[in-house]
């Protein structure tokens, strides 16, 4: 073997290990609907993307076959090289930000019919992906269904990039896929519900800039923490705003240096911002903060979920106080 192949097998893996650690993952429910949901972020434009997505050729190369009316209310068949074939009905067409179709094979015919949706929006240059795969289907349907749209984003990816889809190897791409959706539905199964505190505040500024507050240091040093807030002396506000990135809010109170540290897990401006919390020393338990802003008239309402362990069940009356506090005092911070 050359030492020019296994420069690019090196690179292969490179990029592959890139796409894991920043594809974020979730299961999902609602009632009796379970659903497999996928976030990745492209570096072209959100025009490129969505054609790759709706015209036949670009679609041959990562997806599959698909003959049919591509209009909305049209019915497709695909052939994704599956035994069973897939016939999908449009349900939304809105050019270059949503697609969403019903997903049936033959064979199993289901009903009501599994739904696909897809969403895209801007971040600047970079365009970002959401894709949802609802069912009613109560079997460990996911453990496949997972995997497999992870795999065909990942040629996606590579189409985008210029590169060839067919050089993409599932025999490589499953032993690492499958791993990851079988910790979520593992998790799924045997975790307890987390206990989940909700508060929401209405600005009178756009979400771009609700959004853009939520990660800038100085800003959080004036509506996280702070004498607007309560009694303490900001120390360090670090933020490293990616994904991926950590921060370190460190504050004194009362004599004593608590350090507020987490991690990034999605950054969608200017919708939404994900992110785990936690004391450092304090305990190994992580908790989880979804931040979501939605365009509202001339403003913004942002609305924020924290979901703790059950085991803190006790303090989430306490986490809701706190948090209204904060979001009282970021309100007067951008009026």
């Amino acid at each position: 073997m050359s030492a020019k192949s296994n420069s690019n097998e090196e690179q292969a893996m490179t990029d592959l290990t890139g796409w894991l650690e920043s594809t974020h993952r979730e299961l999902r429910r609602a009632g009796n609907t379970r659903s497999v949901f996928l976030r990745r972020r492209f570096d072209a434009s959100i025009e490129k993307v969505w054609s790759a997505c709706v015209e036949r050729e670009s679609l041959s190369q990562w997806f599959g076959d698909v003959s049919g009316d591509l209009r909305e209310d049209g019915v497709l068949a695909i052939d994704v090289g599956m035994k069973e074939k897939v016939t999908s009905r449009i349900l939304r067409c809105e050019r270059p930000n949503q697609l969403v179709v019903t997903w049936s094979y033959d064979g199993d015919p289901r009903d009501p019919a599994d739904q696909v949706e897809m969403r895209l929006s801007s971040d600047g240059a970079v365009t970002v992906m959401e894709l949802e795969h609802r069912s009613g289907d109560e079997g460990a349907w996911n453990l496949g269904i997972g995997p497999g749209w992870e795999d065909w984003v990942i040629r996606l990816g590579v189409l985008l990039r210029g590169g060839d889809p067919a050089e993409v190897s599932s025999g490589d791409l499953q032993p690492r896929l499958e791993p990851l959706w079988a910790a979520l539905a593992e998790s799924e199964i045997s975790g307890e519900p987390s206990v989940k505190v909700s508060v929401s505040r209405r600005f009178s500024v756009s979400p771009e800039r609700v959004f853009d507050a939520c990660l800038d240091p100085e800003m959080i040093g004036k509506w996280m923490f702070g004498a607007a807030v309560r009694e303490e002396e900001v120390l360090r506000i670090a933020v490293d705003a990616r994904v991926g990135g950590s921060f370190s809010f460190l504050v004194r109170r009362q004599g004593e240096e608590i350090d507020h540290i987490g991690k990034y897990r999605e950054i969608v401006r200017p919708r939404r911002l994900v992110f785990t919390w936690g004391i450092a020393g304090e305990s190994d338990d992580e908790s989880v903060v979804i931040i979501e802003i939605v365009p509202l008239g001339t403003g913004a309402e942002l609305t924020l979920t924290h979901e703790l362990d059950p085991k803190w069940a006790d303090y989430a009356s306490s986490a809701e106080a706190s948090w209204a506090k904060m979001l009282d005092a970021f309100v007067a911070t951008l009026s």
